[in-house]
């Protein structure tokens, strides 16, 4: 695993990941994100945000245009492969079922540090990552944070789990 640029990091997810207009729930997304700084750090506990972030999403509210995901750049490069493993394995059947959704819950409160709340207004250029393709979107990373950098984002991982 090898840190890239921000400008062949998102080359590399424009390989991989198929433009699409609206997320779904149960899939790996990248996009870009256009962060409201005053909005954002009212509740936002880490001071810090992801200009790109590569989210798991697992809740949509429609009414509110919003989405909340599991931001897979919060989590240290060398632990990404560990927890897309396990929503790998979590969602593999179809359809998902209400079991699938309590063992996500459960999964989320641990990851709680890396869930994010984002608006769709916010949104731009939204890519779905195919599933094959997980692991190897992460073979790479680049830092795409804001006021962060890679060590501050894993000692704060680290303090958390």
């Amino acid at each position: 695993m090898k840190q890239i640029s921000i400008d062949e990091y998102i080359e590399y997810v424009s390989k991989y990941c198929k433009a699409t207009s609206y997320p779904q729930i149960g899939k790996l997304y990248f996009f870009s994100y256009l962060f409201n700084q005053s909005e954002s750090f009212k509740s936002n506990k880490s001071k810090f945000y992801d200009f790109y972030p590569a989210t798991f999403i697992f809740n949509i509210d429609v009414k509110k245009k919003t989405f909340y995901g599991l931001n897979m750049h919060m989590i240290p490069p060398s632990d990404r492969k560990k927890w897309l493993k396990i929503i790998k394995d979590l969602t593999n059947e179809k359809p998902l079922n209400p079991k699938h959704f309590l063992k996500l819950k459960e999964l989320i409160k641990i990851a709680d540090f890396a869930v994010r709340n984002y608006s769709m207004t916010h949104v731009r250029k939204l890519r779905e990552a195919p599933r094959e393709d997980w692991s190897i979107l992460f073979d790479d990373y680049a830092n795409t944070t804001y006021q962060a950098t890679m060590s501050e984002i894993s000692a704060k991982y680290l303090s958390l789990i």
